[in-house]
């Protein structure tokens, strides 16, 4: 099976074309869309859907993610071998997420033109002369070693993290918003309840503050905070967008406070 991610949409024939390829070497392969709808050139926004994303797909999935400001350029294309998948695509950082992995057996660069759809790729399309065709070589069961040459390391990017305030307090950044307008923050369920102990606590973000989580979007509040499916804290508005209600223009430097209070503070 081979998942693409990329940000070329739906209107373009990028997607089809690369489709085709991946058939011509490959014709039994199973395709599945993860999405195309990444904003352009955002390598970030393609990091956090496929941390979130990858592994709900059965063992040995090839991830395709061709999200690549830098084609043509000197940036490499590498692919990466985990226990359990292999994740094909440009050397620029979004594949991040598996840098502190335990799982990673092998880096290569993929450099080796046997495996690439044309010997010369084009300047300007690597997503089907080099990443589609390598993804289907791997998913037809060639060996991953083979299709190129053994590297140590892969590009990290920057990402936010939370910031401890003091010892009742934390600063949490906004990491993404998707397609609904719900605002998602980088604290998953375990670390917040670890932080908070059971105590009552205070989310702030702008002019709203929230006292409890909801379990769900069932509400008659304006906007309500809850644990979303990636497990991650988010700020929703029921049959509305958090984004536009709250004038949320772009991630970079938008956070929620959360304080912990003692249990008498109430």
């Amino acid at each position: 099976m081979i998942v693409l991610l990329t940000d070329f949409g739906i209107i373009d024939p990028y997607v089809g074309i690369m489709k085709g390829v991946i058939k011509q070497i490959h014709p039994a392969c199973e395709i599945i869309d993860l999405t195309h709808q990444i904003p352009a050139q955002s390598i970030q926004t393609g990091h956090f859907i496929l941390e979130n994303s990858y592994h709900h797909f059965p063992k040995n999935t090839v991830f395709c993610a061709v999200i690549d400001p830098g084609v043509g350029s000197k940036r490499k294309a590498i692919g990466i071998q985990t226990k359990n998948y292999y994740f094909i695509g440009p050397d620029n950082g979004i594949f991040s997420f598996l840098s502190h992995s335990q799982s990673i057996k092998s880096i290569i660069q993929l450099n080796n033109s046997n495996f690439y759809y044309k010997k010369n790729p084009d300047h300007t399309f690597h997503g089907r002369d080099i990443f589609a065709a390598i993804a289907a070589y791997l998913d037809k069961g060639f060996i991953f070693d083979k299709i190129g040459t053994k590297i140590s390391n892969f590009k990290q990017i920057a990402t936010e993290k939370i910031q401890l305030i003091n010892e009742n307090e934390m600063k949490v950044p906004l990491i993404h918003i998707d397609h609904f307008g719900n605002l998602i923050f980088s604290i998953n369920y375990e670390d917040f309840h670890s932080f908070i102990k059971n105590n009552p606590f205070v989310i702030s973000f702008k002019n709203t503050i929230f006292y409890k989580l909801n379990q769900n979007y069932v509400s008659d509040k304006k906007l309500i905070a809850l644990f979303n499916s990636y497990g991650l804290l988010e700020i929703a508005m029921p049959q509305g967008n958090a984004k536009e209600t709250t004038k949320t223009q772009k991630m970079k430097n938008e956070f929620i406070i959360i304080k912990k209070m003692e249990k008498n503070e109430k």
